[in-house]
This record gives C-alpha cells, structure tokens and sequence, in this order.
C-alpha cells in the first residue's frame, strides 16, 4: 500500500478552540470513562497523577509555544476517539480485547462488558474493573506526557474553579494541542481488560527474551513496587514490574510504539535499549487483515494511517 493520508486543518484556528474542543465530552464517551485508562488508579503508586496540584511559580517555558505542525491540530479528542473506536469494534467482528484476547459485548446501560469465564481470565485485584473494556495508550500517556513542561510544572492557563493551580494530564490536554493530539491518537489506543489497564499503569514492555535486556524504567518511581501478576487464562503478564504482552499481539503493539515514535519525534516513546526489541516483535507478528482493516478506518477518521502497517 504504502499510502500515508495528511491531517487536512486550518492553520489559522486558534489553539484555544481546538483546546475547547479537545476537553469537551463526546456523546459516544463510554460509561465510567473518568476511570478509563487512567494511568494513576491502580497499584497505589501517584505517578503523575492526571490533576497534580501546584504550589509555586509556573516556569515561563512552554515545549510547544504556538508552533505546532498543522498536521497535529485537529484531532478528535480523546473522548471522541474512544467513540469512534467503540463504534469501529462493534461493526467489526473482531471484539475482542488486545492483551487477552477476551471478547466483550455492549451491556445497555454498562457499556462494553467481558464475560471472564468464556475466556478463563481470573482477576488479581478488581473483578468489577476486570469486567470492563478500558481503552489502553498502549504508549503509555504519562511515558510522552512527561516531555511537557505543561505535565510537569503546569501553566498559567491551568487554574481550576477555586483558583488552585495544577499540572499532571488535564493541565497538557489544555494548554498543548500536541499533547491532546497525541493522547488522542487513535493508532495507539487498544480496547483491553480494564483490570489490566490498571495494573500495567505506566510499566515498559518486555520479554523474557534475554537479548533485549530489562527495559529502562520511564520515570523513577516506576517499578518501585517490583509487581508480578498472572491473569488466569490470559497470555500476558506482568513480571517485575514490566509488562509482557502475549506473543500473538506483540507485532500490534510493537508497530504502535514505532508509529508513535516516528510521528511524535523526541517524546521518549522507544528507549534506543529496546528499539531491537521491537524491530524483532514487528517482523514475527506481521500485520493480519484485522490490523489493517482497523489502520484504514482509523486513517479515514482521523487523516493518517500507521505506514508501519500500511508497508
């Protein structure tokens, strides 16, 4: 195929109303989302959590300040990507969540739900979370949201109702279009267990392969906790605080982190220690006609494909 499709927007739109448009809720938000793929809730460890608070002076630095490649402007949002997605699964015959290969239906009134026995998942932490279908950055949002200063220190702009600064997620979806395009990014979200969502948190993808190594952990907190967890029937696993996706999938995911990588330049998506990892992921698991048949409906929406899907 080959085909890369551009984003087609106004370069005169004023950022504040893509930042508007980026924090306004979907009609197609699934039920619970506040909980959704968050990157805090689970594991009992803050790192980054989405609305820190701010006590002092906000740096005048600003990673993006106002020059933003056109092509990042406009995106759906992350509620109205999650809507679209879900749409997208359930017109498809492929409901099945990525991590566990679990299939999952629309519940009237609970949105879209797992039934864990059909597919021998045995929750850890949260049978009610572990019935749910969460949408997972398989990049992890904390790993690129790190890079933003409006992440790390916040902005003028981030002042809540009671006139309480803050920074962490909410503050970068606000005040970084690139930020919100990226979180927004439809080529690296996944529909997964929502129990699992959670517990891999922020974690780095590995193997037990001994020539990759261990990854780097993406911040210094991460791994303190040093969590191994098995989910009954499920294939993946979490072994020292790294996650290890089920070997079926690890293509998928290995052609989201490089799409990321490519398209988001000098965010911290792949660590040099394992790009080698996910060069070999991505030519044992090449794309099936499900990855492609998603990376053509996503392109069609959102105005770009993953070419590492597309070769």
């Amino acid at each position: 195929m080959g085909r890369k499709h551009t984003a087609v927007v106004s370069a005169s739109c004023p950022w504040v109303l893509i930042a508007a448009f980026v924090v306004g809720c979907s009609a197609e938000t699934l039920h619970a989302s506040a909980a959704t793929d968050s990157a805090d809730v689970v594991v009992g460890r803050a790192s980054g959590s989405d609305t820190e608070r701010a006590s002092g002076a906000f740096s005048s630095a600003d990673d993006d300040s106002g020059a933003i490649d056109p092509s990042l402007r406009g995106a759906l949002g992350i509620d109205g990507a999650k809507g679209f997605l879900r749409k997208l699964y359930l017109t498809e015959s492929n409901r099945l969540d990525l991590y566990c290969g679990c299939a999952f239906s629309d519940q009237p009134g609970l949105g879209l739900r797992i039934n864990l026995a059909a597919c021998g998942y045995v929750p850890v932490k949260s049978q009610t979370r572990a019935e749910r279908i969460e949408w997972e950055h398989a990049v992890p949002a904390a790993t690129f949201g790190r890079t933003f200063v409006q992440w790390r220190e916040g902005d003028p702009r981030c002042v809540d109702s009671q006139g309480v600064a803050y920074r962490g997620r909410e503050c970068a979806r606000k005040a970084s279009p690139e930020f919100a395009r990226m979180e927004a990014d439809m080529h690296n979200l996944f529909p997964v267990v929502g129990e699992v969502n959670g517990l891999r948190d922020d974690m780095p993808m590995g193997a037990s392969d001994a020539r990759f190594g261990s990854p780097a952990r993406s911040a210094p907190d991460s791994g303190a906790l040093r969590a191994s967890y098995t989910f009954g029937a499920c294939e993946s696993s979490i072994v020292d605080s790294t996650f290890r996706p089920r070997a079926s999938v690890r293509g998928d995911i290995a052609r989201a982190y490089k799409y990321m990588d490519a398209t988001y330049p000098n965010r911290g998506i792949i660590q040099e220690s394992q790009r080698a990892m996910f060069d070999a992921w991505d030519a044992a698991d090449p794309p099936d006609a499900w990855e492609r048949s998603r990376n053509e409906q996503i392109g069609a929406k959102q105005g770009n494909t993953n070419s590492f899907i597309d070769r």
